[in-house]
């Protein structure tokens, strides 16, 4: 038998709750990493994707 066949026994074929309690456990993972910090070095790659290119040739003009 495998995880998709029915078990006689139970009325919903036992799925619903274990899918139910995968879905808790997995919810309760995924919230705890979103409400992590963003690590910093991370923050300065997005502000640096986030520059005008135009600013950054100057930047890197000025210096040659």
């Amino acid at each position: 038998m495998n995880d998709r066949t029915k078990n006689p026994e139970r009325p919903d074929g036992g799925l619903a709750k274990s899918h139910d309690r995968i879905g808790d456990q997995l919810r309760r993972l995924y919230d705890d990493v979103a409400n992590e910090p963003i690590p910093e070095e991370f923050l300065k790659l997005l502000e640096e994707a986030d520059t005008d290119p135009e600013d950054a040739d100057r930047k890197d003009g000025e210096g040659a």
